[in-house]
C-alpha cells in the first residue's frame, strides 16, 4: 500500500513495473492483473475492503489536496513538453479539430457564451475609457510609434477607390456646392462697384453735395441688379451643381496622384502625432453605450455569419489538412518553429495557481469522483472476484 499511496508521479515519469505498461480503458481481464504479487491473491475479503477504502481515501486526498495542487504545475509542464515532442500527426486530427472549432464558433456557445461575454467586455471597457484622462500616446511605446511613422511613409498606403468614393459622394457634393455658392455671393457683394466700399459709395462720399444725382442713379442700378440676380440665381445653382461634382473629382485626382509626395506624408505624420496627444476620454466621447452596443452587434453578427459560412468551413478544413500534410512528420515544436513560434516555457506556476480552484471543484464533482473510485476499484474488484471463486 505504501507504494500505491506514495503519490501521483509527474506526467511522463518512467516507472519500471509491468503494471504501468498495461494500457486499457477497460477493467483488467479476470486472472490477468499485471504485476500482481502472490500475496495479493491470498487476501481475505475484509482485508481487501480495508485496503480498497484506504487507497481510495489516499487518492482522493492526493488529487484534491495540497499535494495535488503542488503537482499540477509539474504535470502541466511535463504534459506540454510531451506534446511539443510529439509528431504533429499524433496530436492533430484535422477533422476533429475542425469539428471542435466549428462547435465553439456556433450556437449555443457563440450566441449564449462568447457573444454575451464580448458585449460585456466592450461596454465595460468603453465606460472605463470615458473616465480615462491619459493620452493615447501614453499607452503607445516608442517602438510602436516608430513603426507607425514608418507606416505613414509607406508608398501606396492610401486606398484609391475609397478616396474617390468618399470625395465624390453626394454628401460632399452638397457641401461643396454650398461652399462655392457662398463664395460667389460674397465675391459678388465685395466686387460689385455699385455696393462695394471701394466703388460708388466711396465716390459719393468724395463728391459731397454734388453726389446727389449720382446717388439716384446708383439706386436705379441697384434695382436693376436685384432683378438680374433673381434671373441669375437658378442658372448659378445649375452651374454649381455640375461644377461641384467636377471639382470634387479633380480634388480626388489630386489626392490620389499626390498622396505619396512629401507634404502628404508630413500630413499623415502630423495627424498621427495629433492623435497620440489626445486624451482617451475625448477620443471615445461620442461613443456612448448605444453606439457600443450597435458596434458589438455588428461585429458579433459578422463573426457568426463568417464562421458559419460553408466557404469558411472548407477553407478551415483545407488549411488544417495542409498543415498536417506539410508538417506531419515533424514534431509540434519543429512545426511551430517553422513559423517563428517559440512556446518552450510558459509560466506554469501562475497557470496552475489560477486553474487550481476550478480543478479542485472538478475533482469533487460526483461524476469525477465515481470515475476515480472505478479506476481505483478495478484492482480490488478483480481480487474480490478471485476470493469469491476460491470460496
Amino acid at each position: 500500500m505504501q507504494a500505491v499511496a506514495s503519490g501521483l508521479r509527474p506526467f511522463g515519469t518512467k516507472v519500471a513495473s509491468r503494471a504501468t505498461r498495461f494500457h486499457s480503458d477497460q477493467p483488467f481481464p479476470p486472472g490477468h492483473l499485471p504485476g500482481k504479487p502472490e500475496w495479493m491473491s491470498k487476501l481475505d475479503p475484509e482485508t481487501i475492503l480495508t485496503l480498497r477504502t484506504r487507497q481510495l481515501e489516499l487518492v482522493r486526498a492526493r488529487l484534491r489536496g495540497a499535494a495535488g495542487r503542488a503537482a499540477l504545475a509539474a504535470n502541466l509542464r511535463a504534459a506540454w513538453h510531451a506534446i511539443l515532442d510529439a509528431k504533429v500527426t499524433e496530436v492533430l486530427d484535422p477533422v476533429a479539430v475542425a469539428a471542435a472549432v466549428e462547435g465553439i464558433l456556433s450556437d449555443p456557445i457563440l450566441g449564449q457564451a462568447l457573444r454575451p461575454a464580448g458585449r460585456a467586455a466592450v461596454l465595460l471597457e468603453l465606460a472605463r475609457l470615458r473616465e480615462d484622462t491619459t493620452k493615447l500616446g501614453d499607452h503607445i511605446p516608442e517602438e510602436a510609434r516608430t513603426a507607425l511613422r514608418e507606416l505613414c511613409e509607406k508608398p501606396g498606403l492610401l486606398p484609391e477607390k475609397f478616396v474617390r468614393e468618399a470625395l465624390t459622394h453626394r454628401a460632399f457634393e452638397e457641401v461643396m456646392r454650398d461652399v462655392l455658392d457662398g463664395a460667389l455671393s460674397e465675391f459678388q457683394e465685395k466686387a460689385n462697384p455699385l455696393t462695394a466700399e471701394w466703388g460708388l459709395p466711396s465716390v459719393l462720399k468724395k463728391a459731397g453735395p454734388f453726389g446727389l444725382g449720382l446717388g439716384a442713379l446708383a439706386g436705379s442700378f441697384e434695382a436693376i441688379r436685384g432683378e438680374v440676380d433673381k434671373k441669375l440665381e437658378p442658372q448659378r445653382k445649375i452651374f454649381l451643381q455640375s461644377f461641384a461634382r467636377r471639382a470634387l473629382g479633380t480634388m480626388a485626382d489630386f489626392v490620389v496622384k499626390r498622396h505619396d509626395e512629401p507634404q502628404f506624408v508630413a500630413l499623415r505624420k502630423e495627424l498621427l502625432d495629433w492623435l497620440l496627444e489626445q486624451p482617451l476620454q475625448e477620443l471615445v466621447a461620442t461613443v456612448d453605450q448605444r453606439a457600443g452596443e450597435l458596434g458589438e452587434r455588428a461585429a458579433s453578427a459578422t463573426l457568426a455569419h463568417v464562421t458559419a459560412a460553408e466557404d469558411t468551413r472548407r477553407r478551415r478544413r483545407a488549411g488544417l489538412g495542409l498543415a498536417v500534410a506539410a508538417h506531419g512528420r515533424q514534431t509540434v515544436r519543429q512545426a511551430l518553429a517553422a513559423y517563428g513560434i517559440v512556446l518552450e516555457e510558459l509560466d506554469w506556476d501562475a497557470i496552475s495557481t489560477a486553474a487550481w480552484p476550478g480543478v479542485e471543484h472538478a475533482m469533487r464533482a460526483p461524476a469525477v469522483d465515481t470515475w476515480i473510485e472505478s479506476v481505483v476499484g478495478e484492482l480490488w474488484d478483480e481480487l474480490e472476484a478471485e476470493v469469491g471463486t476460491r470460496a
